[in-house]
């Protein structure tokens, strides 16, 4: 998928340490703080959108530094971009002992998800064969299939259904913990900017939006947020995104 992973589409559209918790509190504790605060979830509600637009600003610099100084020139991925906007994810993880509890980083899946997880992988999967068989047959490129089985599942997960979806549910009031099979308004939000992102290109100074793209990518995204609310993790939504981007160029490679 796009989301700023080719060097053309790069121009496609602080957070503040959260104090440390007293040793002494049980760690559900933690990992579900009072959400009914208004300042607290406010503040939510602006990091979510600050990383948002911090991490678009990384990856575009990070591409041009990297054209500029000649990094990863043979191939056509914004691998520079991406391995940048991952590692300001980690250091935001870093920095925040309340986010590394809540934006489901953990194998333990909740009990009864897997049936879900799975049945979305396997759906996806197929879908993205078929794609792969429609799409223009593509000749073999390691470096494709190493970037698009790794990179973008790791980085956009990571980031949306990870760190801002985490954010956006405290800031309505919700935990991202919750283990429940449930579309929230952070859910929404999350599915938005994910098909925006794939839908909205800049070529020749000029703006477009994709709204094919966009309607694809925005269920996509929006199935696999209910993965990551009910599971309570991203594993799923990791495996899920990395199926989907690598098997579509596997399949036309094969063709």
């Amino acid at each position: 998928m796009p989301f700023a992973d080719h060097k053309s589409s790069a121009r496609q559209l602080n957070l503040g340490r959260i104090p440390r918790l007293r040793q002494s509190i049980a760690p559900d504790e933690i990992a579900r703080p009072d959400y009914t605060s208004t300042p607290a979830r406010s503040f939510a509600l602006l990091s979510a959108f600050a990383i948002l637009a911090a991490d678009f600003y990384i990856i575009e610099s990070a591409s041009r530094f990297a054209g500029w100084a000649h990094l990863f020139s043979t191939s056509q991925w914004n691998w520079f971009g991406k391995l940048a906007s991952i590692l300001f994810s980690c250091l935001l993880l870093a920095c925040s002992p309340w986010l590394r509890q809540n934006v489901g980083l953990r194998w333990r899946q909740a009990p009864g998800s897997i049936k879900l997880s799975a049945a979305c992988v396997v759906a996806f999967l197929s879908c993205a064969i078929v794609l792969g068989v429609l799409i223009r047959p593509a000749p073999f490129s390691a470096d494709t299939l190493l970037f698009q089985f790794l990179i973008p599942a790791i980085d956009e997960e990571l980031l949306l259904r990870g760190i801002m979806l985490a954010l956006l549910e405290r800031a309505f009031g919700q935990s991202a913990v919750s283990c429940q099979l449930r579309f929230g308004y952070a859910s929404l939000l999350v599915s938005l900017v994910f098909g925006t992102a794939h839908a909205v290109s800049f070529e020749d100074g000029q703006c477009h939006f994709a709204t094919l793209m966009f309607s694809i990518t925005t269920i996509w995204a929006a199935i696999a947020a209910l993965v990551r609310t009910r599971s309570g993790s991203l594993l799923w939504p990791t495996i899920l995104h990395s199926a989907w981007d690598g098997s579509i160029f596997l399949v036309a490679m094969l063709r």
